[in-house]
Order: C-alpha cells, then structure tokens, then sequence
C-alpha cells in the first residue's frame, strides 16, 4: 500500500504536467498561443511575363497581376535571384504596368518580375522567368 505521501508527490506531479508551473505558481497569465497567427492570404498572383517568354532591348513588356487586398505595389526586376532595379514604387494597383525595356540592358534568360505589396514587403510574388535578348 502506497504512503500518503507517495500519493501527494505523484498528484503534485500529474499536476505541474497537465496544467502548467505557472498557473500553479501563479507567475502571470498563460500565454493564448507560442504559434504566430497565419497572414491572411492576399491571393497575389503575376500573370505576366509568362514563363519562357523572349523579348528585345526597346520592346515594351506589358506586366499584369491579380492583387485584390492590396492598394499599391511595387515593382523590382530580378536576374535569377539577384535584385537589379526597381521599375516603379507605390503604384496603385490597377492590374497592370508597361515597362520599356532599356537598350543598354544585359541578355539573359534568367529574368524576372517581382510585384510586392508597398505596405507589407512580405507579400510578394515572382513572374515566370523569361528572357531578354
């Protein structure tokens, strides 16, 4: 036959484990949650540039997005994962954007477009990669 005391120190045990040491000890409230909430989608999507798509220094690429939460984007221009430049900043959002292509510009098949919400830099999302030639 167990000792009270053995019951205690197994009931004191079960305890701190199933409810916590600090609602026990009383050191503040418990937290609600240690998991950070999930960003509400914002269901960004670039439809172009389209993958594999060649263009010509001079022609003009017509850039298109669906963004239906966010009022103003930026636009950056990628080759592989390296920035290159920023096409244009706080625009509003519309859909679309033409950017000239520069003459002076570098040939490759590694480009791409990246559109990013302008209040919230971690809502962003890359074009398919095309060419310049």
């Amino acid at each position: 036959m167990k000792s009270v005391y053995f019951v205690l120190i197994e009931l004191a045990i079960g305890t701190f484990f199933f409810s916590g040491c600090r609602q026990i000890l009383g050191d503040g409230e418990p937290p609600e949650s240690i998991i950070q909430p999930l960003i509400e989608a914002t269901n960004l999507i670039v439809n172009k540039p389209s993958f594999g798509t060649i263009y010509n220094p001079g022609d003009t690429l017509g850039i298109e997005w669906v963004a239906p939460t966010i009022m103003e984007i930026d636009i950056q221009l990628f080759r592989k994962s390296e920035y290159k430049f920023t096409l244009i900043e706080n625009l509003e959002n519309n859909g679309k954007f033409n950017w000239r292509i520069p003459n002076d510009i570098s040939p490759s098949n590694h480009y791409l477009i990246k559109i990013i919400s302008h209040n919230n830099t971690y809502i962003y999302e890359f074009s398919g990669q095309f060419g310049i030639e």
